[in-house]
């Protein structure tokens, strides 16, 4: 008899594989347990129940061995479990960042003067790590202030957590209370912020990872501006598994598991819906680069931004941008210049509230691009690639 000792997701609207069990009227579970008369029985069960949170579709002639594969993948990473141990620690790390809004900062610069870094990043991102390698001890890690610091940023095949401490430094530092803790889980690799923006070499592979930015939107964190988070992403297959973007200064935290849709404070999220970009509010950011072209580029494009819809914002945190979208607070994002720690949380969170991430050129989108297009629709966002000035930006 073969069993599988808990559920692969036991929440949101998709059916776990109990009650996928239940429904189709095989083997027998109870709250803890499903149980296999014979091996049979996985087959079927499993096409149900595995497609919706790893997202495979299978051939008939893929089916056997595809389906055990996941059987096992799924037992060895239970999402769930990853989830809550994730979702605790973005609380956690919150607190530190709510603690240090209120008092002075300490601050470093990275690539440019505009690029900045604060002493609370480093220690929450070291906390994230911390408090993950105690439970997961083998699990990999990128994050942002980690790479910053010059690590080697090697994103394998093992579980790999991705942080950034607070995304929205400058609005940390400034006192703007929309700054963020973000973390995200890679399986089969990892990649987190601080580390890979000191000059690690960011190699994503196919190994469980953990995406940790510690602060998204440090400048508002610096300047006393609440928009800014915790992000946490988990990366399986290079494919992002689930993430948690932490907004402490306004407790709000946006959460998702591939399969399970989007989730602010508990409640279901979805995007505005919206499929014509002249009614169409679009974010974006300056960003922190001073290069001229780069400036340039990115002005002409607010121009044609301001002239084709109802206005633009720009809030300071790409992973808070993300979640308004994915909340219908705003129909599109573009950036340019962005990193993987800053996206991969917030990222899967757009897409499970029914959003499109592409890259901005209007192709399939890459993680290490250092670009982003996130629209409420598909339709938005390719109508809004077309009037862009595009950037190659250096690759993670």
């Amino acid at each position: 008899m073969l069993e599988w000792k808990k559920p692969l997701q036991n929440g949101g609207s998709h059916l776990s594989l109990r009650d996928t069990l239940a429904k189709r009227g095989r083997g027998s579970a109870d709250a803890a347990t499903v149980k296999f008369q014979k091996k049979e029985d996985i087959q079927p069960v499993l096409v149900a129940a595995v497609k919706s949170p790893f997202n495979r579709t299978y051939s008939k002639k893929q089916q056997n061995h595809s389906c055990l594969k996941l059987y096992i993948k799924a037992m060895d990473h239970n999402l769930q479990s990853y989830f809550d141990t994730a979702l605790d620690i973005a609380k956690k790390a919150g607190e530190m960042v709510k603690e240090a809004f209120y008092k002075e900062k300490t601050l470093d610069t990275k690539e440019s003067f505009a690029d900045i870094v604060t002493e609370t990043d480093q220690a929450v991102e070291r906390f994230i790590i911390n408090s993950i390698k105690e439970k997961y001890p083998t699990h990999k890690f990128i994050g942002e202030e980690s790479v910053s610091g010059g690590q080697k940023c090697d994103w394998t095949d093992s579980p790999t957590w991705i942080i950034d401490p607070i995304d929205g430094t400058s609005n940390f530092v400034h006192g703007i209370p929309q700054n963020c803790v973000c973390i995200g889980l890679s399986i089969d690799k990892k990649i987190g912020e601080e580390s890979v923006s000191g000059g690690q070499k960011c190699d994503w592979t196919d190994s469980p990872t953990w995406i940790i930015d510690p602060i998204d939107g440090t400048s508002n964190f610096v300047h006393g501006i609440p928009q800014n988070c915790v992000c946490i992403g988990l990366s399986i297959d290079k494919k992002i598994a689930l993430g948690i973007v932490h907004l402490p200064i306004t407790n709000q935290t946006f959460s998702a598991i591939k399969g399970q849709g989007a989730y602010c404070n508990g409640d279901k999220i979805h995007t505005s819906r919206q499929t014509d970009l002249k009614k169409c509010v679009i974010i974006t950011e300056a960003g922190n680069s001073r290069d001229p072209n780069v400036v340039n580029t990115k002005m002409e494009n607010i121009r044609r931004l301001v002239q084709e819809t109802h206005g633009i914002r720009m809030i300071g945190s790409a992973a808070v941008d993300m979640c308004m979208i994915a909340s219908g607070s705003g129909d599109a994002y573009v950036e340019y210049g962005i990193h993987i720690w800053d996206i991969a949380a917030a990222g899967i969170i757009l897409e499970e509230a029914g959003g499109c991430l592409i890259d901005p050129a209007g192709g399939p989108v890459d993680y290490q691009s250092r670009r982003v297009l996130a629209g409420c629709t598909e339709t938005v966002a390719q109508q809004l690639s077309s009037i862009l000035t595009h950037l190659e930006m250096e690759r993670d």
